[in-house]
């Protein structure tokens, strides 16, 4: 029973004297607090009269400042890229086609190039076709010479009109053919109708055009 009553008295000291402790932190602590609280408001006194004599000499308003920070730029690539899919569609589509037969001779543009009107797109071998020129026009000088000598004989009364008419009309023939021919020459060159962009070249150097 001794131990025991040792024991109980021990616990009862223990838990009188706890209480007393407490509140005496707690006492501290609060003590500590207002004097903390009463140093601030002392300091906090002269910063506030500070503020308002600087709002005073700013006319009342008080702008709010931003933080920025400085970075030295340097150059560097900046790629962007999106995709579009849609139908290309345009206001003149014109098919070039040659007039006349012939071995194409030279292709003077490619596809994807701005051409101009009138611009040269493309030859036509025309050898052939100016052999024959040559050769009609020997056989017109020969015809313009037998024309003026019928003429004159004409002039004299001494050659038949019927002669006369002959060497007239195998003249004029000579005439109109060698003017085929030499039109015949000139569309063995393409030519741009209108400007804008070359899309497609079908035929390539060395192949017979026609105008199908």
């Amino acid at each position: 029973m001794k131990n025991i009553f040792i024991t109980t008295i021990s616990l009862g000291l223990l838990a009188s004297c706890a209480p007393k402790n407490l509140e005496e932190q707690v006492k501290t602590k609060k003590q500590e607090l207002a004097e903390l609280t009463t140093a601030y408001k002392d300091a906090e006194k002269p910063l506030r009269t500070e503020i308002d004599s600087l709002v005073k000499l700013m006319g009342g308003k008080v702008e709010r400042l931003t933080s920025v920070e400085i970075d030295t730029l340097t150059p560097s690539n900046f790629n962007s890229y999106f995709e579009v899919h849609g139908v290309v569609q345009t206001n003149q589509n014109i098919q070039v086609m040659p007039e006349t037969q012939g071995i194409i001779q030279s292709i003077r543009v490619r596809e994807g190039q701005k051409v101009k009107k009138g611009e040269i797109l493309a030859t036509i071998d025309t050898e052939t076709i100016q052999k024959q020129i040559n050769e009609l026009k020997k056989s017109l000088e020969l015809a313009t010479i037998m024309l003026e000598k019928q003429q004159n004989l004409r002039d004299k009364n001494v050659g038949t009109e019927i002669a006369f008419l002959q060497a007239k009309n195998q003249k004029e023939s000579l005439d109109k053919t060698i003017s085929t021919l030499q039109s015949q020459k000139e569309k063995a060159v393409l030519r741009a109708p209108i400007s804008g962009t070359m899309d497609d070249i079908f035929p390539r150097v060395g192949e017979m055009a026609s105008p199908s």
